[in-house]
């Protein structure tokens, strides 16, 4: 099994965000493009160290879905 839990947000959103995240997070744990190069990452990990049967977990930002869906193809299964 795969989880992640990442903090990615696009830089534009940034000046959007809880004071706490914005003022506090690490620029390192936000996203300093466009959000998904994480996801991009997090993608691959699974396809390439995972067992047969085995699952991969990931939280989303908000706006992610359907980007990240579509890197995911047919290994995509929502629990919402």
């Amino acid at each position: 099994m795969v989880v992640s839990n990442p903090r990615t947000c696009r830089s534009a959103d940034r000046a959007g965000l809880q004071r706490e995240v914005r003022d506090y997070e690490p620029d390192v744990a936000l996203s300093p493009t466009d959000g998904f190069e994480i996801y991009e990452k997090l993608v691959a990990i699974p396809r390439a160290c995972l067992r047969p049967g085995g699952c991969s977990c990931s939280s989303l930002g908000y706006t992610s879905k359907d980007r990240v869906t579509a890197m995911l193809g047919a290994y995509w299964c929502a629990y919402e």
